[in-house]
């Protein structure tokens, strides 16, 4: 079985994102949108960033849809976490320092910590700073550099 992880978006303004899993049944050759269990993500988003790890697939930060009424684009700093054997999302919750909201940032997974460079705040504030979340620390999120131009 593979797994594909899409964002649907319906409307030339995006007026509705939602993420979809789908798996590749390989034997039969034929795609399912599988039933998923725990905390799945209430709402799309996009700018965000999904790496591998084990057999899992962590989800940091990126954007919600465009709210009109405020004129506002809500960045998150949420971390997800899917499981495509079991088809379960988490989400995981940190101690420790929680870095600033982003989208459009970078992220690595090296050994047990992920590694979140810059990115875009809600405000539109580039940033350039360097963060970690390591999961051996229960998850704590851990700032450890800023660097100015």
């Amino acid at each position: 079985m593979c797994s594909l992880f899409i964002r649907e978006i319906s409307g030339s303004f995006i007026k509705k994102m939602i993420f979809i899993f789908i798996n590749l049944f390989l034997a039969s050759k034929r795609w399912a949108k599988p039933e998923v269990t725990g905390e799945a993500p209430r709402t799309g988003r996009h700018g965000h960033t999904a790496c591998a790890y084990k057999n899992s697939i962590i989800i940091f930060g990126g954007q919600h849809q465009f709210n009109p009424t405020l004129n506002y684009r809500e960045c998150l700093n949420d971390v997800r976490k899917f499981t495509p054997i079991a088809n379960e999302w988490e989400h995981i919750r940190c101690s420790g320092r929680a870095i600033e909201a982003r989208w459009n940032h970078a992220a690595v997974i090296y050994e047990n910590k992920m590694f979140v460079y810059g990115g875009v705040n809600s405000e539109g504030k580039k940033l350039i700073d360097v963060c970690v979340l390591s999961f051996s620390m229960r998850n704590s999120f851990i700032y450890i550099l800023n660097f100015f131009l």
